[in-house]
Formats: C-alpha cells, structure tokens, sequence
C-alpha cells in the first residue's frame, strides 16, 4: 500500500509540475480552483457564510421581508398615490433599500467564491432573484430618475417571495410545484382537449340558439331572449370556438353560469340533449380531470425528495488504513476526493506505470509490482486490524470475568452476614424466652419470707438489667459483624 501510495504522490507530484501536455491540460481546471482557495481562507468566507445561513439570522431576515410586505400594504390603503405622507413614505423606503443592500452584501461575501462554483452566489436562482429586486431599489435610493423604467419599482412587492427561500415549509410547497409541473402540464393538455371538444360540439348545437332574437320555451310559448349588450344567446355564448370556449370555462369556475349558460337551452323546447352536455361535461373536466391535477400536487407533497448525487469519495467517512491509502489523491487537502481527482490520479497512475517500465520492466510487469504493493499493504492492514480486534475482544472477556468473580465473592459475603444475623437474632429471641418465663414463675409462687422476697427481687432487677443490657448489645453486636 505504501508503495503504491507512493508512486501515486510521486506521479501526482509530477503532474503538478507540468510534466506532460495532456495531463496539464486536464488538470489545469483543477489547479485554477485551488489556486485562488487561499483567497477565500484570507476572506474567511466559510464563517461569513456559516453566519449568514445560522437559523436564528434566516428567521430575522423573513421577519424583515415580512415587515416590508406589511408596510406596502398600510401604504397602499392609506396614501396610495403619495399625496400625504411622500417625505414619510421615501424615509420607510430608504431605511427598507438599506436594509436590504446591506443583507445582499453579506450574501454575496459569505458565497462568491474565487475557487469554486460549488455553492456558488451566481448558481443559487434565489439569490439572483434577491440581487435582482435589491438592485431596482438601488436607483431611486440614490435619487436617480429611471424615466420610462420607473415602474420596476413595483417588483419591490414581489420581496416576500423571498420567503419562499428561507421557510422550509414554503419552500416544500415551491418545491412539490416544480416537481409537478410536467404532470399538471399533462393533466391541462387532457383537460383542454376535452373542452376544445365540447366547445366544437357547443357550436354546433347552441350557435344558432334564439337567433331571431326570441326562443320557444318547453309550454311553446315564445320568450324574449338577447343579453344585455344586445346579441342574441346562440351568438354571444356559442357563435364561434373561442366564445364556447370562454363559455365553458365559465362554467368551470361556478360563477352564476347555469342560469345564463345552461337553463335557457335546457327549458327550449326540443333541446333534450342539453341537460346531458351540460352534466357530463361538469363531471369530466370539473370533477374528474380537475382531481387529477390535485392528485399530481398531492403526489409531488408526499413523496420524499430525490437526494443529491454525492460526486466523490468523503474521507473521513472511510477507515484510518483506507484514508492513508487515499489521503495521496485528495489535491486541494478538501477531504473529498472528487471525480475530477480520481481521473487526475487514474492518469497519473498510468503515467507511472509507464516511468516504471522505462526504467527496466515492461508495463506488465510494473503494474503487477503495484497490484502486488498494494494487496500486501491493504492485506496487512487488515491483519492489523483484526489483530487489534480480537485483543479488545479478549480483554473485554476478561475484564467481565473479572467482575463476575467479584461479584460472585460480594454475593457470598452478603449471604455469610446475613446467616450470622439471623442467629444472633435466634439467640436474642432465646434469651427472652427464657427470662419472661422466669419472671413469670416468681410472680406466680410468690415469696413468704422477706428476705426470700428481697432475693427474688433482686433476682428479678438483675434479670432486667441483663435484659436491657443484651437488648441494648445487640444492635450493636449486629453492626459490627455486618
């Protein structure tokens, strides 16, 4: 392994020195990535970037984006045209740009890298659009007239769509929508096929409705029928596609079209088939295909989303032996060896096999040395660490035989005190016995002559004693054998 990793380096360290003009044009990228990465360590992007991507700061920042939409709004509703307040309005509106450039600016420090277009400012479409609303505010900031441009002031309203970038919620909505574009897509073009049919169908039968101005209903008596600006039913509702297709769209959005669109049609005398145009269609293109697209939304909410391609190989995710094995590849010290390095070292390792048959052995050879290197050194560290596995194995069983021992001897400690125990209590309960039973003969014979009396008295003090003295001694007798 050490062997092949040397040759690697060795290889590798050529290649960075600009032998060979296929491999300098191949890795020349590379190196003017690395080159400028000391300019992002000076700088030190990675904190400022780390700063601003804190969650306590995104949150902050949504609150202001918030606070700039509510202030459009109170401007809208109270001085819409600036006739009342225009000095307080531009004062909110400069304070808001500033805030706002000052917020871009730290974006821009924290990720416009020199070195890389990972995580690049420029690749991020939130950001572009953050850089584009901050710099129509820029302008008028500054007191520049933008003439005919004027009305990009407008875009400023668009800011809260900002949030969409910093609420994870809402960007979860963002994000299912553009995932289930090409469904909706789908699911629209089925849809105005169907009304362009129905809308075709509906001229031909509706187009000329009421024509002569009147219409018989279902009793055959004539009725009055032009709208109200002055066209007859069939030609204002059906005369041409686009009309019937406007019309059924109408119907579509439920806004007060059965009593215009539908009923006169349907109550007309010999119009049978209306009732089944109108019905069916609302079933297909109002229940069925609108669901259809709710479906694809709902598919596109619940579905986790696809996860990042990784490009590489992270070292620190790989064992000690293999990060020394591979730590030779990793030409920017970045700690992920990526597709671009592995292809660099690929061709480097090619190029040594080639410096290794100049100098004696044919290619075959060389690269059969290097199989066989690095098989031994990836095979001995393997050795190494079973070996070291199966010594902590061994003094893991140990150190548990060990303290099964002593606990077995603290078990049997326990066990020996508290059979000592129980017979110091069986004597104790003994020696009471024996005491009661005597003081209860004295009571019980009685004493005829005084001295006997004052002996049996006696006695009986003594017996006492003793048995408060043993009472008293007992515990302690306990405590000390325990």
């Amino acid at each position: 392994m050490v062997v092949a990793a040397a040759a690697i380096s060795n290889a590798l360290r050529r290649k960075r020195h600009g032998t060979g003009a296929e491999e300098e044009t191949d890795s020349s990228h590379h190196r003017e990535e690395t080159r400028f990465q000391w300019i992002a360590t000076a700088m030190k992007q990675k904190q400022v970037r780390e700063a601003y991507r804190n969650s306590y700061v995104q949150w902050s920042i949504a609150g202001l984006i918030m606070g700039n939409f509510i202030t459009n709004i109170v401007e809208k509703e109270i001085d819409p045209w600036n006739l009342h307040y225009a000095a307080e309005w531009r004062v909110i509106e400069a304070v808001w740009n500033v805030i706002f450039i000052l917020e871009i600016v730290w974006n821009i420090y924290g990720s416009f890298f020199l070195s890389t277009l990972k995580n690049h400012f420029i690749c991020s479409g939130w950001n572009l659009f953050d850089l584009l609303v901050v710099s129509v505010s820029i302008p008028s900031l500054i007191g520049i007239p933008l003439g005919a441009f004027a009305q990009l002031r407008m875009l400023r309203a668009f800011r809260v769509f900002r949030l969409f970038k910093r609420i994870k919620s809402l960007n979860k909505i963002i994000v299912s929508l553009g995932r289930a574009v090409p469904g909706i897509i789908n699911a629209a073009v089925v849809q105005t096929l169907v009304m362009c049919i129905y809308a075709i169908v509906g001229v031909e039968m509706f187009g000329t409705f009421g024509a002569d101005g009147t219409y018989t209903n279902m009793y055959n008596e004539s009725v009055p029928l032009i709208t109200t600006r002055g066209i007859t039913y069939g030609e204002e509702y059906y005369g041409t596609f686009f009309r019937s297709l406007y019309t059924l769209f109408q119907v579509l959005t439920g806004e007060s079209w059965s009593e215009a669109v539908a009923r006169p049609i349907i109550f007309a005398d010999g119009q049978v088939l209306a009732s089944i145009y109108f019905v069916s269609y609302v079933i297909i293109c109002g229940i069925v295909l609108v669901n259809v697209a709710v479906a694809v939304l709902l598919e596109k909410m619940v579905e986790p989303p696809e996860l990042p391609s990784i490009d590489g190989i992270v070292l620190s995710e790989m064992p000690e032996h293999v990060q020394a094995l591979l730590k030779p590849l990793d030409l920017d010290n970045s700690g992920n060896i990526t597709s671009a390095e592995m292809e660099i070292a690929a061709k480097a390792l090619k190029r040594s096999k080639e410096g290794l048959s100049e100098e004696g052995g044919t290619s075959g050879e060389a690269l059969d040395r290097l199989v066989t290197a690095t098989k031994e050194g990836v095979s001995t560290s393997i050795h190494t660490e079973l070996e070291q596995t199966n010594l902590d194995i061994k003094d893991l069983r140990q150190e548990s035989r060990l303290r099964e021992e002593r606990l077995i001897e603290a078990l049997d400690a326990a066990a020996q005190r508290e059979t000592a125990l129980q017979d110091s209590l069986k004597a104790l309960s003994a020696s009471m016995a024996t005491l009661t039973s005597h003081a209860t003969r004295v009571r019980r014979n009685g004493a005829p002559r005084e001295s006997r009396a004052s002996g049996l008295v006696r006695h009986e003090d003594i017996a006492q004693d003793g048995d408060r003295s043993a009472t008293k001694q007992a515990p302690e007798r306990m405590q000390q054998r325990l």
